[in-house]
């Protein structure tokens, strides 16, 4: 059971001005708050900085794009709405993504090679029946190229 108190952030270096930072600072209160007191105020500064980089550096601070947090007090209760929107960084939509791009590439050179041997087979074989024609090579007697056109 964790006691409800108010932890200052004194120590913690703040460059005023800054909305990351003072918002690193409140997540940061607001974690301690939930911390033992006794276990607070044994925090040194220098302890104190390395949990705030942390946190900063955790996912657990990531922004969004667009960020909407509503609240709706009424008579006796609370109702919330949050909406995220940005791009999904969780690993396993990472994992899937890598999949998708691999197919994509994988498929997409298929089809380069599949148009190239469209247009170079026909290209090649042409070439090749008129260097038979210019040589004077009949493989088929009384049939030529022309009597099909």
């Amino acid at each position: 059971m964790s006691l409800k108190h108010d932890v200052p952030a004194s120590g913690v270096t703040t460059s005023t001005g800054s909305l990351r930072t003072q918002a690193s600072e409140a997540y940061l209160d607001q974690i301690l708050n939930q911390v033992d007191r006794h276990t607070t105020t044994g925090l040194t500064n220098d302890q104190r900085q390395q949990i705030k980089t942390i946190l900063e550096q955790s996912s657990l601070l990531e922004r969004h794009p667009i960020d909407v947090r509503l609240s709706i007090p009424l008579f006796f209760m609370k109702f919330y709405l949050v909406l995220f929107i940005g791009r999904d960084k969780r690993e396993v939509t990472q994992i899937k993504e890598a999949t998708r791009a691999f197919l994509g590439k994988v498929l997409g050179r298929l089809f380069i090679v599949y148009l190239s041997l469209c247009i170079f087979l026909p290209v090649i074989f042409f070439a090749l029946y008129i260097i038979k024609s210019w040589l004077g090579i009949d493989i088929f007697p009384d049939h030529h190229l022309s009597d099909f056109f």
